[in-house]
């Protein structure tokens, strides 16, 4: 589904399909993703990567209880620079990221610092992102448009909605 973002003032259409999975409703840019039901496989998923943080140290408020499903049909598909820090993701947000399809450069950015250049991860099929800690507040991140002709990517993005 194609969901409809408010983006300086006015509503947009995102720039990408969406759907999700989640014990709580979770809201941003003014949309908000109600309580839905978790497919099997993605029950799977979940507990698999709650195991991982645990395994790495990485604790969420809640576990992890949300799942957004972004599908970028191309190149011309994006996500803008931005922050995950919603006050319902808590003061150190945990998102947990992983790419399938085609590959697609990830880029993160300096909050602060405009003087510093972007870092850029060329995420391919099966890769894992964990963003944790202070992340969220120093850090934005963002998934451009490319002007190469790019073939299907799905990204799930699991996080940690405090209820």
């Amino acid at each position: 589904m194609q969901g409809e973002i408010r983006l300086f003032g006015r509503f947009i259409d995102e720039p990408r399909l969406t759907a999700w999975s989640g014990d709580v409703p979770y809201t941003y840019s003014k949309r908000t993703l109600e309580k839905r039901s978790w497919h099997p496989q993605l029950v799977e998923l979940l507990r698999s990567l709650d195991a991982l943080l645990g395994t790495l140290g990485i604790s969420t408020p809640q576990g992890l209880n949300h799942c957004l499903l972004n599908y970028y049909r191309s190149g011309q598909d994006s996500m803008g620079w931005h922050r995950d820090n919603e006050s319902e993701l808590g003061r150190q947000p945990v998102i947990v990221s992983l790419s399938l399809g085609e590959p697609r450069r990830f880029r993160l950015r300096q909050k602060y610092d405009d003087t510093s250049a972007p870092l850029t991860f060329e995420l391919g099929d099966g890769d894992l992102l964990i963003m944790y800690g202070p992340t969220q507040t120093y850090w934005e991140h963002a998934l451009l448009k490319s002007r190469k002709d790019l073939g299907p990517r799905m990204n799930l993005t699991f996080r940690s909605v405090v209820v």
